[in-house]
C-alpha cells in the first residue's frame, strides 16, 4: 500500500526526472544549432489554440502538484519550498523549453485533437 509520502516523493522524482531531462535535451539542441555554420533563424509564434491548451496543461499540472504536497502529511516545515520550486520547474517546462513543448506536449494535443 503506498503511503502520500511515497506518492509524493514518487511525484518529486518524476518532476526532477522531466526537468533534467528536458534541460539536457535543450542543451543538445543548443550545441547542434552552433555547430552549424550560417544558416537562417526562425522565430515561431503559437496559435491562439496551441497557447491555450499550453495553459490549460500547465494550470492543470500546477494544481496536481500543490495538491499533491498539500494532502501529503510528509515534509511538514517544507511544503512551501517544494510548491515553490514545483511552480519554477513547471513554468520552466511549460514556457521555456521548447523540447518539451515539441516533443512532448504538442504531439500529446494532436492526439486528443484526432480522438
Amino acid at each position: 500500500m503506498c503511503s502520500d509520502a511515497d506518492v509524493l516523493k514518487a511525484a518529486e522524482i518524476i518532476l526532477l526526472f522531466v526537468l533534467f531531462l528536458s534541460m539536457l535535451m535543450e542543451l543538445v539542441i543548443w550545441i547542434k544549432k552552433k555547430r552549424r555554420k550560417g544558416g537562417s533563424s526562425v522565430t515561431v509564434k503559437r496559435g491562439d489554440h496551441s497557447m491555450n491548451f499550453l495553459y490549460i496543461m500547465y494550470g492543470t499540472a500546477t494544481i496536481v502538484f500543490a495538491l499533491n504536497v498539500q494532502v501529503s502529511e510528509a515534509f511538514k516545515g517544507y511544503k512551501v519550498l517544494l510548491v515553490v520550486f514545483n511552480y519554477l520547474a513547471l513554468t520552466y517546462l511549460f514556457f521555456f523549453n521548447s523540447w518539451l513543448r515539441n516533443r512532448i506536449l504538442f504531439p500529446i494535443m494532436l492526439r486528443i485533437e484526432k480522438d
